[in-house]
């Protein structure tokens, strides 16, 4: 079985970037995950930052072969390219050029008074290169009329795939993350599904099921005073809401889908205002984290009966913890999974790397058995080729982790949030959460990185180096460094 999961707008973009670190974490099932992104807005920082997550995650286990450990278990593969965009050949789109306008008030009048009436002057006039700026009306009129999925990349790639895995009698399962307030997610969450099901209905005995995340307000900005612009306005999202989801219900515009999963928060979380490109890099959210839950759940409940509608709710308001996150067994196997992957990331910045690398300038094996057990007697170099690229990719994604599950547990002011304890290796510099350096870690408080203290069992620094010391290659499947950070990634699994 293969997975296809399309991030539209910035905040399909963060749902698949928290999607990638859940299969970091070993959450996904077995198979692929094809990811594509959806925006007009090719220079979205939220999509940067997903885009370099997809980058990193693909390089770093093309080069660290770790066998059969959850660390990066799931093949993810990215479209060619990964983002599709409807202006793609347009430097400044305008929605009136785009439909020709001019020349439609020539040869067809009536058609022009009609476009007059459902766009305003503004509307038609403001360029689009920055999103459809929470204009949901002018994204469904340019998707539907420059998407084809069998024409033109990444789309044309995508059919090909679907129908050899539905060829080959293996099915597919297809999940989109879109939000319903905004511009590109609005518009493309309904126009998106009904292509892919049109071209799905065309491909005889097709076994594929549609699922996706409806994203329902989260997050809040206050735009800047008298700013004139066409933009998303944060205190409309509530009533765009209201009526969105009244036309979806009275016109079953969700039909197509399979499976639906409705997530939002009553407490929005405020955000700094930005039209888009680069400054639209809104932090990382626990909604996101529900998301990419909902659409590993769907994964995993092919062939199922659809459920059509999937709500969420949790133990209590104003607070999250383990229990509240929506797996079959309450929680657990992300706490467990996730919890293995936080200590890999801290205990390799801080530690581990930081040995590996003083063992290849200065020698002295003798300090660290566990080198010498899965490293020197398999003879494998650290100053070798694959050691001087495996460290500095590893380094990195660990970062991109640990700021990711931070900003994840900081991410409401107003709710209790009991998933990580972020102070010992992050702090707060202003209205962002960022790394602290790795000498600097609160070491003595590792064995309660996992919240909430005292609910499950405990792993201190002293401990996991005991258990290295000990541990023999388990895995014969792993290669090289992989050998290493295979034993270190099991090490770092505690049980419930």
């Amino acid at each position: 079985m293969n997975y296809y999961a399309i991030g539209i707008g910035g905040t399909g973009a963060k749902c698949i970037d928290a999607l990638l670190h859940l299969s970091a974490a070993g959450m996904m099932p077995d198979g692929d995950l094809y990811v594509l992104f959806v925006d007009p807005d090719i220079a979205n920082g939220s999509l940067g930052r997903a885009q370099l997550t997809l980058n990193r995650y693909s390089n770093l286990r093309a080069a660290l072969q770790v066998g059969g450990s959850d660390f990066l278990s799931t093949n993810v593969l990215s479209a060619k390219p990964d983002v599709w965009t409807p202006f793609a050949d347009e430097a400044q789109p305008r929605l009136d050029s785009f439909f020709n306008y001019e020349l439609l008030k020539v040869r067809d009048k009536p058609v022009a008074d009609l476009f007059d009436a459902l766009y305003t002057p503004q509307e038609k006039e403001t360029t689009l290169e920055k999103g459809f700026r929470g204009h949901p009306s002018i994204g469904a009129a340019v998707m539907a009329s420059t998407l084809k999925l069998g024409e033109g990349e990444p789309w044309a790639t995508f059919r090909a795939r679907i129908a050899n895995d539905l060829g080959g009698g293996s099915g597919a399962s297809i999940f989109l993350f879109g939000s319903i307030f905004g511009g590109t997610g609005a518009s493309g969450f309904p126009t998106i599904a009904r292509l892919i099901r049109d071209e799905l209905q065309k491909i005889q005995g097709a076994k594929a099921r549609l699922g996706g995340s409806l994203i329902l307000p989260y997050f809040s900005f206050v735009p800047p005073t008298q700013d004139d612009q066409m933009r998303a306005s944060s205190e409309n999202f509530l009533l765009q809401t209201q009526v969105a989801l009244k036309y979806y219900n009275e016109q079953d515009k969700t039909e197509i889908y399979d499976d639906v999963y409705l997530l939002g928060d009553e407490s929005l979380t405020p955000v700094p205002f930005s039209i888009g490109a680069q400054t639209q890099c809104n932090a990382p959210h626990f909604i996101e984290l529900m998301a990419a839950l909902a659409a590993i759940h769907f994964f995993k409940n092919y062939p199922a009966k659809p459920q059509k509608y999937h709500l969420i709710a949790r133990h209590a308001p104003n607070a999250l913890e383990w229990g509240d996150l929506p797996t079959n067994d309450g929680g657990r196997t992300a706490q467990r999974k996730l919890g293995t992957l936080a200590r890999f990331a801290v205990s390799t910045l801080c530690v581990y790397l930081p040995l590996l690398e003083d063992l290849a300038r200065n020698g002295f094996d003798y300090r660290a058995p566990m080198y010498v057990n899965l490293v020197k007697r398999r003879g494998i170099s650290l100053v070798g080729d694959e050691a001087q690229q495996v460290f500095p990719l590893l380094k990195e994604y660990c970062e991109i982790f640990l700021q990711w599950i931070a900003n994840i547990q900081r991410s409401s002011e107003d709710e209790e949030m009991q998933i990580i304890d972020e102070r010992i290796f992050a702090e707060k510099a202003g209205n962002e959460i960022r790394l602290i350096a790795p000498n600097k870690f609160l070491l003595s408080e590792f064995n309660h990185l996992i919240l909430p203290v005292g609910t499950t069992e405990r792993q201190t620094l002293g401990e996991l180096w005991e258990k290295m010391c000990q541990t023999p290659v388990r895995d014969r499947n792993a290669q090289g460094m992989g050998i290493f950070f295979n034993a270190l990634y099991r090490s770092c699994g505690v049980e419930d």
